[in-house]
């Protein structure tokens, strides 16, 4: 593909873009959803969250919710990256990520959430776009992966210096009697995961878009 190099700042910046982003006037950066542990075999409050422009670990790899009887479970995840420099954000962004549930001996599905929120510097909430996914139902005692892929529609937004922008994943497991279902979302960066499944990817991210000032 074509590429454009522009100058900025009397040369001080160098900044490339291929002549899509020019024609389309916005360009794409990829941030992936990524784990630490914060002390050795913790446990979930004590792991942070993040979004990194970077092909990096995660530790762990992946999370499960367990559910054994009737009932739901739920997971409510918020990965997150701050602008050191003022961006406008406007655009279609773009998600993909894999799970996998075992079912028990009963029914059971999981629909995710997506939502994409502008955090401003008192820690208040903007949603800037959603997207659900459809119900993936099991029934009787199998497993199956899955691979999502979801656009979000963002309203238009300028985020100043030290502002975030948050990626939210909600999901709602729900299992219908006997047996015990577990369902994990993977967040292999790196590609590393074997166990999610033949020829599924592992990695989870956000393409998110920018406006080019040219």
């Amino acid at each position: 593909m074509a590429t454009s190099i522009f100058t900025q700042g009397g040369g001080e910046v160098i900044s490339s873009y291929s002549w899509e982003d020019i024609r389309a006037g916005m360009g794409y950066q990829r941030y992936y959803s990524i784990i630490g542990s914060l002390t050795d075999g913790g446990v979930g409050e004590n792991y942070q969250y993040y979004l990194s422009p970077q092909i990096i670990d995660s530790v762990p790899i992946s999370l499960a919710k367990t559910r054994s009887g009737a009932g739901t479970e739920t997971f409510d995840l918020d990965f997150d990256t701050t602008f050191n420099k003022p961006s406008y954000v406007s655009g279609d962004a773009l998600v993909n990520f894999s799970h996998f549930m075992n079912n028990g001996s009963n029914s059971g599905s999981v629909y995710f959430t997506i939502n994409v929120y502008h955090v401003d510097l008192a820690s208040s909430e903007t949603l800037l776009g959603t997207a659900t996914t459809p119900t993936r139902p099991l029934s009787g005692a199998v497993t199956a992966t899955w691979r999502e892929s979801c656009r979000i529609t963002l309203t238009p937004k300028h985020f100043g210096r030290g502002e975030k922008l948050r990626f939210n994943i909600y999901a709602l497991i729900t299992h219908g009697g006997t047996g015990t279902t577990s369902t994990t979302i993977y967040f292999d960066a790196t590609g590393g995961e074997t166990s999610v499944g033949s020829g599924i990817r592992g990695d989870c991210f956000l393409d998110l878009p920018f406006k080019i000032e040219l």
